[in-house]
């Protein structure tokens, strides 16, 4: 395991997430740098990575989740204010449950699935590019 190189990619998508709460990075722009951070992130677990690269990238993206979603849960209100159109899709959570509480509980689920999905790509990305080694 590179745990130096899943801190720095942990680092990024913390960076990415706080770029969102201030509105830099826009809603609809915000999934197109993911799918790029998931690609980068893929190569750099197949080429500099350890000998699990698909556990790198679930690790990677599990982390990445759980961060992302404490600063865009307590950074909620300043989230809001700078990305209004994002109140849409919390209008159809009930009232029983803040939306702080449902990002927060979402955001590992998130980061599993992205971390699986990284994983697959960094897999099949070693055996194009092999590893530094």
């Amino acid at each position: 395991m590179n745990w130096i190189l899943i801190l720095l990619l942990v680092i990024v998508g913390a960076v990415m997430a706080v770029l969102s709460v201030f509105g830099i990075i826009q809603s609809g722009f915000e999934l197109i740098l993911w799918v790029i951070f998931g690609i980068v992130s893929a190569y750099l677990i197949a080429k500099k990575g350890g000998r699990i690269p698909f556990m790198e990238g679930v690790i990677m993206g599990t982390i990445t989740g759980i961060v992302n979603s404490a600063i865009q849960s307590f950074m909620f209100s300043t989230y809001l204010l700078n990305n209004p159109n994002s109140l849409d899709g919390f209008k159809e959570i009930p009232l029983s449950m803040p939306p702080q509480y449902l990002i927060l509980f979402a955001g590992p689920f998130i980061g599993i699935i992205y971390g699986i999905m990284v994983g697959i790509v960094a897999m099949s990305l070693r055996k194009i590019v092999g590893t530094n080694d």
